[in-house]
């Protein structure tokens, strides 16, 4: 009985120690968007990468406000030494000591109106 217990307790602590050494590896995040899609390089935990405009929150009623590098910011409010001037739905205006900067969300993307074809009818929300 005095056997069994000791090696269930050896068992137990190498097995714990094990579990610890695991945990402490550090692993990617497999719900992050790849490189391919977002191009900014994927990062372990720990590494700091300047992943720029992530996020543009505008409540009605509220002030806008925006994520950058993880950490929301409002009009006003300074980012190294570069101050918010501006939140739109599609990006945000810096000015700072190099001049006025525009940061979008997505940086290759343009809104620009749909435009209806002469003589087509809307029908059940298409053009004919």
């Amino acid at each position: 009985m005095r056997y069994l217990l000791i090696s269930t307790a050896a068992f137990l602590i190498l097995a714990g120690n094990a579990l610890a050494a695991f945990a402490q590896q550090t692993l990617s995040d497999p719900t992050r968007p790849s490189t391919a899609v977002t191009g900014v390089p994927v990062t372990t935990a720990g590494s700091e990468v300047e992943t720029g405009l992530q996020s543009i929150i505008l409540p009605k009623g509220g002030k806008p406000m925006a994520i950058i590098n993880g950490r929301h910011v409002t009009v006003g409010e300074k980012i190294g030494d570069e101050k918010v001037t501006k939140i739109t739905e599609s990006g945000i205006v810096l000015e700072g000591s190099k001049g006025v900067r525009t940061m979008k969300i997505v940086p290759n993307v343009e809104k620009t109106p749909s435009v209806k074809k002469d003589g087509a009818k809307q029908r059940g929300g298409r053009l004919e």
